[in-house]
This record gives structure tokens, C-alpha cells and sequence, in this order.
């Protein structure tokens, strides 16, 4: 990859002499020209600073993204003389047991050799061009095809080039790793329909029967399964073990003691929000007050965030039907039982976070975030001159202001959906969940699947075995529930799907819903003040008497908010006090992005380090975006983007250098 194309950035330098009027960045250039010559003149000053700050974000001109081996799990090497076992192979054909059949594991390798990049750009069969290779559904009226795959050779004229990030080598399918995101992910599918709020009471919906008679707290059993893994299990904890408050959350930080998504309940409150029209027209919302807005009744004009609700039917429980998903076929479709027809409903558990991921546009939920911000008045960047009384008599608008963030969110969103399909076609390759279910139910017809060349043996302890039989048995209650199959057919260890297709026709790592998710929410901490605390700005008006205004879904009215300061009738949050006081603007974007990254997990068709990785990636993507994105302000005294990173690091980025000013304070 070494001998890949460098995209070129910026203009060719004009060679006509250079006005005396020409001066630093920062202070006012006359002409367009003038303005084109010094973005130049200061990128190639830059250089030397930039190669410094590329560190921070893992962009390397010397990564070779096609290198599966040496950055990547290892697993087309490992597992080529079985079937490519470990692999992402959707749509091939398979066989009865879900392996690569003969003819498909000839047509995966030609796969690998075409997702390789090819210096000519006319060349056919390479470069992710996949025309030609044999699908298992062909004959079928209306197939489904692989999702874009050429997209992960495609260039950027603005951020970095999407084939020079370096993320974490995904995790091989025998590590103790896999083992534990893959407990995990069952165990999601086992708590999908666990409502958030009871999590670690053993009550209502926590409450669960097992064989025996006995009932348990579902949450705190898989609290208790996930410890066993040890440092192997990356999710969050606290005191050094995983906890039912900690289950299923990401892992960013606001500062180096306090991570964000422990910060108040499960569902981040941009995805609780009312969303209210904003006047005029979201381009200067400090007009509201002006026009009398604030004399109009808010409420009426308010929108809820209400979603669909999903039922509780799911796919691919035989092994009939899972080979048909394999081979690209949809063997059941929605019925309109699938879905309420009545009414929709706050986001209260992990099937509402697995629908949300399934009917989502691309960075729909940002966008709504910035509907909150911007009628809510958040307050901006104090680094913009706007805001920092440099400029008194113009307001932001085009440029650092909401039409500015508007597009940066979208064109973020592209840039993140490339690097993401980058990596998981050209590098890693990884099967998704669905698949690696597959091997599990394999393995306990051939004992051949249970050695540690396949799968570790983590994977079979005394309670990773008690969660596969709770799988089993979760399976065949969808027969009986759903009489769509016999309760032999469904006696298995698979995986069942909130999806009638299961997962995407692309690879599992990194998830591009959390790409998109790290990209999109980098963006906005850059245009808002992310250190802003969220209850006291969005609570500044209230009367002395009125309630906070920062909410969780009423335990006992899916369409209705409770204010988190209500304490009666048993609804008290004993800490809400140390919520308030520290949850922030960007602790907030920060769980949305970790709830939608890990929603897809609830939805069986991704692990956690897709999630929390991929965010990551999409984190680094932004930060190399805002770095050639400043230099199209001409504002005097600008000094860069501030945010803090998902790390808890908070650094000050400008075009040539990447500043960490809060934990260590040292120049990268």
C-alpha cells in the first residue's frame, strides 16, 4: 500500500508576487486569491506539525489496510483450509451446517483478491468490484447484493484518506475476547425486553424463571457471567468488575474519574427531548425571543420522541431458516403484528434500541441532538469570536453557527460510512454475531468446533454453558409463541434476530451506525460548549418550584416523561442531585453515540468492539476533518476547534496541530 496515490489537498500555489497586504492567518485578506495563497503558504508550514498530530488519531501514510495478517485478527490465514470459518461470507453459498460450500470458498478467495486496491483506475475485478461473483441467491426474484464494497477505495478531498487510519486488530475468533463479546451479545438477546429501569431489581421485567422454579435478576446473572472474562470483557465497569448499572453501556469518559454513560439512566436524554420547531427556520434561534416565540404555547407545538414499538416475534431461530439468512434469502417477512399499530412510545429497553437502529436514517439522531441544542439555546464554542465578544455586531450563521454544523454533521456522516467500509471490507473482514452463533451450534454436534482452535474455552464455563442453555430454551419459546415452527427445529444455540434478513450484507467490524455515531457527535462538541452543564442551562428558566426539566421514560407511562427530581410514589432516584450536577453537554452526546452503537447489539448483528471501536474511528475521522474544515473561515482570531475526546482528553485542534489541554497538557 505504500505505493497507493496520495489524494492532493489544497491549490495550487498562484506565482504572481505576493501583495503586501498579504499577512498572517487572522487577520483580514482583501481578495479571494489573497485567501488561496495563504491557506497554501500555511499548509506547507504546517506539514512538519500535522505528522505530529496524525499520532493522536492513529493516521499513518504507511498503514496497509490490505495487510489481514499482520493488522487484522489473522483469521483468513488461520481458518483457509476451513471454509474460511472465521470470516464474513454472507450471501455465498453454504451448506446445511452453515459452512462455505466448495464452489464458495472459490468464490471468497476470488473476493479477497478483488478487494484489493489496483493503482489504475479503469481496471475491472479489482478495487471492490464484485461483479461476477456467484451468489447463493441469484435465482431469487428480488436478491439481495452486497453493500457497496467499491466505496472502501474511494477518495477525500477534504480529512484524511480514509485507507490511513489504523484501528485495533478485531479480535480473533478463538480469543477470549471473541468469547466474551459474543456471551455478551446473547445476553443481550436474553435481556432485550428488560426494561432499563429495572435493571439489578429482580421485579417486573428483571424478574426471570429459570428451569428449577427459582426466579433470578436476568441483569445481575449477566453481570455475574461477563465478571468470569475478566480483563478479556472491554465493557464498562466500576470497582473492577461489571455491575447492572454498568451493563451494556460504552466506555467514554467526561474527565479521567467520571465516564459518561453512568451518568443518570441508560438512554441519553437528546433521545428523550422533546424536539420543538425552532424560529426562524433554525438559522438564528436568538431571533425567538425577539418575534415573541416564548408567548406561543411550546408544548403544543412540541414533538415527543416516541418510536415504534417492536414485537417481540424474531428470525432466524432454525437452522433452516439461519442457512437461508447465510445465503442471502429472507425466509419470513414483517407482519403487521410485528410492529404496534396503536401508538409509539419512549425508548425503554433494548428491543426499543434495536428497532431505533433498524428504521434510522443515516444521522438522524444528531440531527435531532442539534434540534435540542439549538432551541434550547446551548451555548457555542467560547473559541469562536461570535461567542467570545470579538465580533459584537454580526451573528454566526454559515460559518460557525447552525447552517455550519447542519452540513458538517452530513458531511462527517459520508466520511465516517467510507473509513468504516475501509476497514471491513478491504482489512478485517470479521463475521458478524449471527455467523459466529452458527460455529457455537456446530460445535455441539462436531466436537472438532469445541477445541481452542476455534473457539476458546471460555466459551464452554460452567456459566457461559447456562447462558447458551437459556439461549436454547429462549429459542424454543419463540415456537411456541410464534407457532411458526416446531420446538425440535428451534432447539438450538443460534442466535435469534430482531431482523427478518439478520445482519447487513457487508462485515461486522468496525459498526457503521457507530462510526457515523463518533463522527457526527465529535463534530457537534466542536461547535458547542460540550463542558456546559446539561441541567443548568437547560433548567434556567424554570420557576422555583418547577421540577428539572432532564427526564427518564415514566416506569408506568411508555408514552409520558418523568422528571428525574420527582420522588413520590416510589419513583425517587436517590442520587438525581450528583446527575444533575454532572451531566454535561458532551456526557450526553457522548451516550448517544454509545446508544446507538450498541442499539445494533441489542439487534443481534453486531458485537462491542464494533461499537465502541468503530466510534473511535469515527472520532478520529472528525478531528482530520475539522482540521481542513477551519481553514474555510477567514474570522479573526479564531484559534481552533476545543472538545473533549471520548478518552476524557480535551484538546484544542487547529489546522496544523492537535493539542491535548487537559489531562496531560503536552503538544502531540
Amino acid at each position: 500500500m505504500k505505493d497507493q496515490p496520495k489524494k492532493t489537498k489544497g491549490i495550487k500555489k498562484p506565482s504572481a508576487k505576493k501583495s503586501k497586504k498579504e499577512t498572517q492567518l487572522g487577520t483580514p485578506l482583501s481578495t479571494p486569491s489573497q485567501r488561496l495563497q495563504s491557506s497554501c503558504k500555511n499548509r506547507e508550514q504546517s506539514t512538519a506539525n500535522k505528522k505530529k498530530s496524525q499520532q493522536l488519531i492513529d493516521y499513518d501514510v504507511n498503514f496497509n489496510i490490505e495487510d489481514h495478517n499482520a493488522n487484522s485478527s489473522g483469521d483468513e490465514t488461520t481458518y483457509a483450509d476451513s471454509n474460511y470459518v472465521g470470516s464474513f461470507h454472507k450471501l455465498l453459498e453454504h451448506d446445511e451446517n452453515g459452512l462455505l460450500t466448495e464452489d464458495a470458498v472459490a468464490q471468497f478467495e476470488e473476493m479477497q483478491r478483488r478487494l484489493r486496491f489496483d493503482r489504475d483506475p479503469d481496471s475491472s475485478q479489482t478495487n471492490g468490484d464484485l461483479n461476477g461473483i456467484r451468489r447463493a441467491n441469484e435465482m431469487d426474484q428480488n436478491p439481495r447484493i452486497w453493500v457497496n464494497p467499491q466505496s472502501a477505495f474511494s477518495f477525500s478531498l477534504k480529512g484524511g484518506d480514509i485507507s490511513f487510519f489504523k484501528m485495533r486488530p478485531a479480535p480473533a475468533l478463538n480469543s477470549a475476547e471473541n468469547a466474551a463479546e459474543m456471551i455478551e451479545v446473547y445476553l443481550q438477546t436474553l435481556c432485550r425486553d428488560v426494561a432499563f429501569s429495572d435493571y439489578g431489581t429482580g421485579l417486573r421485567t428483571d424478574k426471570f424463571r429459570l428451569d428449577n422454579g427459582n426466579y433470578i435478576s436476568l441483569t445481575n446473572f449477566a453481570a455475574e457471567v461477563l465478571n468470569q472474562f475478566g480483563e478479556d470483557f472491554r465493557g464498562l465497569k466500576e470497582n473492577g468488575g461489571v455491575t447492572p448499572r454498568t451493563l451494556f453501556r460504552g466506555v467514554a469518559k467526561v474527565n479521567s474519574n467520571t465516564y459518561s454513560d453512568l451518568i443518570g439512566g441508560y438512554v441519553s436524554q437528546l433521545l428523550l427531548q422533546p424536539l420543538y420547531p425552532l424560529f426562524p427556520s433554525g438559522c438564528a434561534p436568538f431571533v425567538g425571543g425577539k418575534i415573541g416565540v416564548n408567548r406561543l404555547n411550546q408544548e403544543v407545538l412540541a414533538n415527543p420522541q416516541h418510536y415504534p414499538i417492536a414485537g417481540e416475534r424474531e428470525f432466524g431461530v432454525s437452522l433452516e431458516e439461519f442457512v437461508q439468512i447465510q445465503n442471502g434469502f429472507i425466509p419470513k417477512q414483517y407482519e403487521p403484528r410485528d410492529y404496534n399499530q396503536d401508538y409509539e412510545r419512549h425508548l425503554i429497553n433494548g428491543r426499543d434500541m434495536g428497532s431505533l437502529v433498524h428504521t434510522d436514517s443515516p444521522y438522524e439522531a444528531y440531527y435531532n441532538a442539534l434540534n435540542i441544542l439549538l432551541y434550547n439555546d446551548f451555548p457555542r464554542s467560547r473559541d469562536f469570536p461570535y461567542n467570545n465578544g470579538n465580533i459584537l455586531t454580526e451573528g454566526d450563521g454559515h460559518s460557525m453557527g447552525p447552517s455550519d454544523i447542519y452540513t458538517l454533521i452530513a458531511e462527517v456522516c459520508l466520511e465516517a460510512f467510507k473509513a468504516s467500509w475501509a476497514q471491513k471490507w478491504r482489512l478485517h473482514r470479521k463475521l458478524r454475531p449471527e455467523a459466529m452463533a452458527g460455529i457455537v451450534n456446530l460445535s455441539f454436534n462436531d466436537a472438532t468446533y469445541q477445541t481452542d482452535r476455534f473457539l476458546h474455552p471460555s466459551m464452554f464455563t460452567d456459566l457461559s454453558r447456562q447462558v447458551l442453555e437459556m439461549i436454547k430454551q429462549r429459542n424454543i419459546s419463540q415456537a411456541e409463541c410464534c407457532r411458526m415452527l416446531s420446538k425440535d427445529a428451534a432447539s438450538n444455540y443460534l442466535l435469534a434476530q430482531m431482523y427478518p434478513e439478520g445482519s447487513p450484507a457487508h462485515p461486522a467490524y468496525p459498526s457503521g451506525h457507530a462510526t457515523v455515531a463518533g463522527a457526527c457527535t465529535t463534530v457537534i462538541k466542536a461547535i458547542f460548549d460540550d463542558t456546559q452543564n446539561f441541567a443548568a442551562h437547560l433548567d434556567r428558566n424554570n420557576d422555583r418550584c418547577q421540577l428539572s426539566k432532564v427526564a427518564r421514560p415514566h416506569p408506568d407511562m411508555e408514552t409520558a416523561l418523568l422528571s428525574l427530581e420527582f420522588k413520590e410514589d416510589g419513583y425517587e432516584i436517590p442520587n438525581y442531585r450528583e446527575i444533575l450536577n454532572t451531566m454535561t453537554v458532551g456526557s450526553e452526546l457522548d451516550k448517544l453515540a454509545s446508544n446507538i452503537a450498541l442499539g445494533r447489539n441489542f439487534g443481534g448483528v453486531h458485537y462491542r468492539q464494533d461499537g465502541d471501536e468503530g466510534i473511535l474511528l469515527g472520532e478520529k475521522v472528525a478531528i482530520a476533518y475539522l482540521q481542513d474544515h477551519l481553514l474555510s473561515y477567514t474570522e479573526n482570531r479564531f484559534t481552533g476547534y476545543t472538545l473533549t475526546r471520548r478518552n476524557g482528553d480535551r484538546i484544542n485542534i487547529t489546522s496544523d496541530s492537535i493539542d491535548v489541554i487537559g489531562h496531560s497538557g503536552n503538544n502531540v
